[in-house]
């Protein structure tokens, strides 16, 4: 009777551990199957000590049920991690892990959206894609991964329009965002965020001054690398002739003055202020001895222009070649500022200018950036010498981006007006620049839009630099590497070699 009672306690508590651990319904096999079998070994195994067999067939017994018990642990431990997949990421820098900011997102997703991946078979690309993938669904179960290899799915491939080897489309409903270039958690986070927000905020661009070109490639005088990009994430864009329109649509969140090299009438002067009153944003990048009437009415925003070229003289601020008019911008070299807190490589400049902020400016401003101690702005850059005056040069560092929140007086009482961002040269956002990945200029660019449309996830959701610590060795400790692994080492295994020898042989001799 007390053995029949221990085993229905055993099978009791066998099975309600199994339920407990893999799920709550009865109806689950592998269930059934763990419990079931458990089950049967500890019954066996009590029932082998009553049996009336010798010392030796009972050890083999339960050799065997030892043997069955470890394969149903390995299959236990298995599915118990299957149903409580949970992941440790030791890493310093949560590599193998989302972000908070990206886990946030996901969570906020209402609608289903669909990510195709097409990639080679067994890529690196696919198998890191995956490796995402898991991590994304254990976060929502609104987010579905599919992997298609457009070689072997030509049909698929030919669908969604897939040109290259690797791209990544996703898709929630009828929209769509393409991933050909980047497949990083940042710019997947943002693609599934610029989809579930479903806000477009409509970017224009001004022209008939001769800005930049947008819709073509042209030598150092196109910004359509700035096009493309804007128009893959939750922006459409669109030009616009102030000066025969008359006006600027309420439907652009942000207008861009990029390198005009003709200036601006009063009434234009007169709509973009009152743009920017509304609510709406403004990004200026103004380059050395243009437009004199935008570059003085600029002041309404607490911006003072003057007409000046900064040539740098730090050599860590220059590139090969000498050209004193090129500056690069170093990451350490910004004022703290969301644009630039995931910023991870410098920008470059060709031809600046000031961009000084007026301290008795109602608006809050902030200098963003500046040149170094070693550089100075000059003035009779046109007819020289150049070389710095002093009292006449604004010596070094000389501030070159400004940000503006600005705030008017309505009515007595304070009222927010749109965001101003001012940059002193359009090389910033030339395609020669925004092109090269080793540059932080698209980013920088793109990082402004966003923060100027209030879309800060975005910000913070950017690829993020590996934090990666080489191994550094000093000259001593070289040289102790040297003589361990060139010398000792290999003088160790020798000399233990004729030891052996000789010891070997003085045994074979006795």
């Amino acid at each position: 009777m007390a053995v029949n009672t221990i085993i229905v306690t055993l099978i009791g508590i066998g099975s309600a551990s199994s339920f407990f651990l893999l799920g709550n319904n009865p109806q689950d096999a592998s269930t059934i199957f763990v419990s079931g079998c458990g089950t049967i070994i500890i019954i066996g195994w009590i029932l082998s000590s009553t049996l009336h067999i010798s010392l030796h067939q009972k050890s083999l017994l339960r050799t065997i049920l030892l043997l069955f018990m470890s394969f149903l642990l390995i299959i236990m431990a298995n599915l118990i991690a299957i149903e409580h997949n949970h992941r440790i990421d030791l890493t310093q820098e949560k590599r193998h892990s989302l972000s908070e900011q990206s886990k946030s997102i996901l969570h906020s997703i209402q609608e289903p959206i669909e990510i195709f991946s097409f990639f080679p078979l067994s890529s690196l690309q696919e198998k890191q894609i995956q490796i995402l993938a898991e991590a994304v669904m254990l976060e929502t179960d609104k987010i579905s991964f599919s992997f298609h290899d457009p070689n072997k799915e030509p049909m698929m491939a030919k669908q969604y329009n897939i040109t290259n080897q690797q791209e990544i489309i996703v898709q929630k409903g009828e929209e769509q965002r393409r991933i050909e270039d980047y497949f990083s958690e940042a710019h997947i986070i943002q693609e599934i965020l610029s989809l579930s927000k479903g806000i477009k905020h409509e970017i224009c661009f001004s022209t008939g001054h001769q800005e930049l070109i947008i819709e073509q490639y042209k030598p150092l005088s196109s910004m359509r690398t700035i096009l493309d990009k804007l128009e893959m994430q939750n922006y459409t864009t669109h030009v616009i002739n102030i000066l025969e329109e008359r006006s600027i649509p309420s439907s652009c969140s942000t207008l861009v003055i990029a390198g005009p090299q003709r200036d601006f009438a009063p009434f234009e002067i007169d709509l973009i202020d009152n743009h920017v009153r509304k609510g709406k944003n403004l990004y200026v990048l103004i380059d050395i001895g243009v437009a004199p009437i935008l570059s003085t009415e600029l002041i309404r925003f607490g911006i003072i222009l003057k007409d000046n070229a900064i040539l740098e003289l730090d050599p860590k601020r220059q590139v090969s070649g000498g050209d004193l008019s090129y500056s690069v911008i170093n990451t350490s070299d910004f004022a703290p500022h969301p644009i630039v807190k995931t910023l991870a490589t410098n920008i470059l400049f060709q031809g600046i200018r000031s961009v000084e902020i007026d301290d008795g400016s109602s608006h809050s401003l902030l200098t963003l950036a500046t040149s170094s101690k070693q550089s100075w702005a000059e003035i009779n850059y046109q007819e020289g010498p150049i070389e710095h005056t002093s009292g006449e040069d604004i010596s070094g560092p000389v501030p070159i981006i400004a940000i503006i929140e600005t705030e008017y007086i309505a009515q007595d009482a304070p009222s927010k007006g749109g965001r101003v961002i001012v940059v002193g040269s359009s090389s910033l956002v030339v395609d020669e620049f925004t092109k090269r990945s080793d540059l932080g200029n698209l980013d920088f660019f793109l990082n402004g839009i966003s923060w100027m449309s209030d879309e800060q996830d975005q910000l913070y959701t950017r690829a993020r630099p590996d934090n990666i610590q080489p191994f550094m060795l000093y000259a001593p400790q070289l040289r102790i590497v040297f003589l361990v692994s060139l010398i000792l080492t290999p003088l160790s295994f020798l000399f233990g070699a004729l030891g052996t020898w000789y010891w070997g042989k003085g045994y074979v001799k006795k």
